[in-house]
């Protein structure tokens, strides 16, 4: 699993290099959305969480009522989409601006993944404390590897629990793991960078309380999780909006990845590597919905851009908020990329090289997308 298949060059090296320049946007200052330069962070990474349940219903009834609120209240982009389609891509992605590969996951190779940037360690020069909160098996794909070359200070997991709460297959239930962040947000010392990654909406999708849904399809229980997820996280961010703490605080809700349901859509289609991602809190000083497409790695440069602080170390990451560029997202699959922007969606088949989706007519074309994934494979092998 060292390496990625297919091997070398999909497209001329030299060629690759100049187009793969093209789609980094030079450094110029952005809009300023944040009204502090060191602001607490909150990240709240949602298990499965697809955008295709925002604003929607099953069998009659809102999914996520209390997200579809929240997200008239900070930026809302509604044009984000995962790198990958796991849990530990999606941090790689989020937190490295690494992106996912198709045939293998970075932070499974421990080598591989110290001399990955990250937002922790970068942040840590700036004196952030940083925290990791699970309510599951920490040690799982890698996860505990990753978060702790990525400079993590503090990591809760499972075994932080008592085992009488353990009522998840997985671990505690997301009430449970939200009341220990809630409880223990107020102790931090600012500044503080907190994650909190939910785990009820993982299959089997069992929930500790009466279903919302009662029917036993695999569309229902996924929702179901789903719903009873947003409802404590949203009466979470409600009584943190109510707090001192809020005024300070920047909070990053984001999909670790997509999901197939509820619409049942294909492994490599777009449509299942669509994330809600919202940035809100006290020092979010506008109310907007964005269209812009982006991508799970813009988070590390677009937060870091706000903070005046260089994102260069991560390669792969542009700052979603520049007013003078045309967005992209690249997602991998098993075995092979998608690539999105403004004017379409395009999928390739690594088997063959053949694109099996041509949707729209995107801006970059397809050998934009080789030379980012043929980047991608050089770097991921010199690491």
């Amino acid at each position: 699993n060292k390496s990625i298949q297919p091997r070398k060059n999909i497209i001329n090296p030299v060629l690759a290099d100049s187009l793969f320049k093209q789609l980094k946007f030079v450094d110029t200052p952005a809009v300023k959305f944040i009204s502090a330069e060191r602001p607490n962070i909150l990240f709240l990474l949602l298990e499965s969480f697809t955008a295709n349940m925002i604003h929607q219903q099953h069998a009659g009834k809102e999914i996520l009522p209390g997200l579809n609120r929240w997200i008239r209240k900070g930026v809302y982009f509604d044009h984000a989409f995962a790198s990958g389609d796991r849990t530990d891509k999606g941090l790689a992605a989020i937190f490295s601006a690494y992106p996912a590969q198709p045939q293998s996951s970075i932070i499974k190779i421990p080598s591989k993944t110290e001399k990955l940037p990250s937002l922790m360690k970068t942040l840590s020069q700036y004196n952030y404390h940083s925290s990791f909160y699970y309510g599951g098996d920490i040690e799982f794909a890698g996860m505990k590897t990753f978060l702790l070359a990525c400079g993590v200070d503090k990591i809760i997991s499972k075994g932080n629990f008592s085992p009488s709460t353990y009522n998840a297959k997985w671990g505690v239930h997301d009430h449970i793991l939200l009341e220990r962040v809630w409880n223990d947000i107020f102790l931090e010392k600012s500044p503080f960078l907190m994650s909190v990654l939910t785990l009820s909406s993982h299959p089997p999708y069992d929930v500790p309380e009466d279903d919302y849904w009662s029917e036993k399809d695999d569309a229902s229980v996924f929702v179901n999780s789903a719903h009873y997820t947003d409802k404590y996280l949203t009466l979470f961010l409600d009584s943190l909006q109510q707090s001192a703490l809020w005024k300070n605080l920047l909070v990053v809700i984001v999909a670790d990845h997509g999901a197939r349901y509820p619409l049942n859509i294909s492994y490599s289609s777009p449509d299942k590597f669509y994330i809600p991602l919202l940035y809100t809190g006290g020092v979010v000083k506008k109310d907007t919905v964005l269209h812009n497409v982006c991508s799970q790695t813009d988070i590390v440069a677009t937060i870091l851009n706000q903070m005046n602080i260089d994102s260069r170390e991560f390669y792969f990451s542009n700052n979603s908020f520049r007013s003078d560029s045309l967005g992209y997202a690249f997602y991998s699959f098993n075995n092979g990329s998608g690539w999105i922007d403004s004017g379409g969606k395009r999928v390739i088949s690594h088997d063959d090289n053949q694109i099996i989706l041509n949707q729209g007519q995107c801006h970059y074309s397809v050998d934009y997308q080789r030379s980012y994934f043929q980047k991608l494979l050089d770097d991921f092998d010199n690491k």
